[in-house]
């Protein structure tokens, strides 16, 4: 179960069947979280600002130094750094 208390950060989503995805920044990983605080699935990222779960299962996460793509079953599958992010944007 989910000890308290714990440092989250704000980007957690609801998912179906009363489960969340809780990014722990303290921790450096993301947990999926049932109603009654049973962890189901984890996953070690580094400082995890907030984290979607995407149509295909995967994980979209963003950090302090960009974005990191996790595919369904939890496996790294790619980095975005934050200044590929910033790369192509110009101010207005």
């Amino acid at each position: 179960t989910l000890p308290l208390p714990q440092a989250t950060a704000q980007g957690m989503q609801a998912l179906p069947g009363r489960r969340l995805l809780v990014p722990l920044l303290a921790e450096h990983r993301l947990i999926e979280v049932s109603d009654t605080g049973l962890i189901l699935n984890e996953l070690a990222v580094e400082t995890p600002l907030a984290a979607r779960r995407l149509l295909s299962g995967a994980h979209l996460v963003a950090t302090p130094k960009g974005l990191i793509r996790f595919t369904a079953d939890g496996q790294f599958e790619r980095r975005i750094d934050l200044d590929a992010l910033t790369a192509g944007m110009e101010v207005r």
